[in-house]
């Protein structure tokens, strides 16, 4: 057996706990890596994505972790990471008996995740650094007992200026706005300029920018 096909055979026991051909090492030592191995990974997404595990309830959840471990071909060995390949692997299962929202839910409590490490030059310097995501559901209203109707929505996930990850929930002008700033690296003038442009029957996007100011969004 190659030392390639080793590793693959071990790796395969940890995740799935699979019997055989594993040398010298003992079952009960294989027992503590591979417990070692979930331990981390469970606990990491179980506190990440803590509403979702509510959402879809604690047994349901555990069995989707399971299933996460031992099959998802993950790309990325950065545990800040392991959110958005769990989101990208559970974007292709079938899960008929959740809400129909828990994966935008996901999403949303990820993205609060990711904004932690979003590096400052990730936005223009005058607007702080930021993600927007639209979804089929009001997801940041979520709480347990509560059935979410279907609302279509745009959420800006911001780290504020002494570091804090929020959220706000944005008018269309507001969405497009943050995405011109985030695309064509225009100065700020510029990016309104251009939003005129694209909208001029509009009259209140001076309005729309200074609820921006307001969050920190646009740095001032």
């Amino acid at each position: 057996m190659t030392l390639k096909e080793q590793q693959q055979q071990f790796a395969q026991h940890i995740r799935t706990g699979a019997p055989g051909g594993l040398g010298t090492i003992s079952s009960e030592r294989m027992g503590v890596y591979r417990r070692l191995f979930w331990g981390n990974i469970e606990g990491y997404l179980s506190k990440i994505l803590c509403q979702t595990a509510a959402c879809i309830g604690e047994e349901q959840w555990q069995k989707l972790l399971q299933k996460f471990f031992a099959e998802a071909e993950m790309t990325s060995p950065i545990y800040r990471d392991l959110p958005a390949e769990f989101i990208a692997w559970a974007s292709g299962q079938t899960t008929v008996d959740f809400p129909p929202y828990w994966l935008e839910l996901a999403h949303f409590e990820a993205l609060q995740t990711a904004l932690v490490f979003a590096p400052d030059n990730a936005s223009p310097a005058w607007l702080q650094p930021c993600a927007v995501a639209g979804y089929s559901y009001p997801v940041h209203q979520w709480q347990a007992g509560v059935v979410l109707q279907p609302t279509a929505s745009f959420v800006a996930v911001y780290r504020a200026v002494e570091d804090k990850v929020k959220w706000l929930v944005l008018t269309p002008v507001q969405a497009r706005f943050i995405e011109l700033a985030q695309q064509t690296g225009l100065s700020l003038d510029e990016v309104v300029a251009q939003l005129k442009r694209e909208l001029p029957q509009l009259q209140d996007i001076e309005q729309a920018l200074d609820r921006l100011r307001q969050q920190e969004i646009i740095r001032t």
